[in-house]
């Protein structure tokens, strides 16, 4: 039961907050940033060719690294989308439905 009390106060703490919707925001840009810069460092460019890139794969000495830092990536877009989707609420679909009609 305390759990779910504490869930619906953090809930409505998100909904009242102006300021969850741009971390929302900037952590999307962020996760983007982060995913986009650990691929240059992934290694192993040809997907279709597994006798060349599996080599590449096990010669690269920062794999682990590459690997979390992608997964911190996406959990920042994740994380991002569900503060703006938590932030979206009625009265904001209807303004936005005001402004694509005009």
């Amino acid at each position: 039961m305390a759990k779910k009390k504490l869930l619906i106060s953090l809930v409505a703490l998100v909904l009242e907050r102006p300021l969850f919707l741009r971390i929302g925001a900037v952590s999307i840009i962020l996760g983007v940033i982060v995913s986009s810069v650990s691929e240059l460092f992934h290694g192993g460019h040809q997907p279709h060719d597994l006798v060349v890139t599996l080599p590449q794969y096990a010669a690269n000495a920062n794999w682990i690294v590459v690997h979390l830092v992608q997964f911190l990536g996406r959990l920042l877009v994740v994380g991002g989308l569900v503060g703006l989707i938590l932030r979206w609420t009625p009265k904001t679909r209807q303004v936005a439905k005001r402004e694509s009609r005009s």
